[in-house]
């Protein structure tokens, strides 16, 4: 039991690791991308999407000189982690700062879960941050392993 156990484990890390290079995959509308990933994945949360992106930035520690150009994202009620957020960065600049962003996000929740809601903990170590071109995708979910395949029917 214990292999088969490990064995699924290591299947979603390496699943995961492949995933994050962008496989050829384009994205051309953070909103549409944000859409179709709230829409297809499984949430433990009814998501709603936030509005003001100035809001949103600075819940990622980020700011209007950031490279962001656009920014789609969605949470749910706070009592889980769900969370997807679609970034659109003017440069590759933006797009590292972003992602630094996430890597703190990230940790702001762990370590806020951790104590508060521990059930949440393993999804948020599972979260998506995928790189495609100038879009950085952020995802919290119950399917982290659907992500990429949702994103690349994206047309």
């Amino acid at each position: 039991m214990k292999k088969i156990i490990v064995l699924s484990i290591l299947a979603v890390m390496i699943f995961c690791l492949c995933s994050c290079s962008g496989g050829g995959i384009t994205i051309e509308d953070a909103d549409k991308a944000a859409f179709a990933l709230v829409t297809s994945l499984e949430f433990d949360d009814d998501m709603a999407e936030t509005e003001n992106d100035a809001t949103t930035l600075k819940k990622y520690g980020l700011d209007e000189n950031s490279g962001v150009v656009n920014v789609s994202r969605y949470v749910g009620s706070g009592a889980t982690a769900d969370e997807v957020a679609v970034f659109e960065c003017s440069s590759a600049e933006g797009v590292a700062k972003v992602k630094e962003a996430i890597d703190s996000r990230i940790k702001y929740l762990h370590d806020g879960y951790a104590s508060y809601g521990p059930e949440e903990v393993p999804k948020i170590d599972s979260a998506n941050v995928l790189e495609y071109g100038n879009f950085v995708v952020f995802c919290i979910s119950k399917t982290p392993e659907k992500t990429a395949e949702i994103l690349s029917g994206l047309k």
